[in-house]
């Protein structure tokens, strides 16, 4: 099944989690070609959900507080969603 462009956004930011990763990495984590990688990492930069970081002569991504609110909310509601889906009479 086809991933929503917000399951991609909330998969890379919890790839960017902790002391960041290249984009490298958040193309072959993400399983995303360099181009739409990239487009998306832009536009998390421009929306603050992500920051960049010079680790000697590289650039790396991290989530910055915004971005893990962001999860902490995706995750939320992916388990109210699970619950409908459990649910008696289910609607999904």
């Amino acid at each position: 099944m086809k991933r929503s462009k917000v399951e991609i956004v909330a998969e890379i930011l919890q790839i960017c989690s902790g002391n960041g990763v290249n984009i490298t990495k958040i193309v072959y984590k993400a399983n995303l070609n360099s181009k739409v990688a990239q487009d998306y990492v832009n536009c998390l930069l421009r929306e603050g959900f992500i920051e960049s970081v010079l680790d000697g002569k590289r650039t790396k991504y991290r989530t910055t507080g915004k971005g893990r609110e962001f999860i902490k909310k995706f995750r939320e509601i992916e388990e109210d969603l699970e619950a409908l889906k459990s649910a008696e009479n289910p609607i999904f």
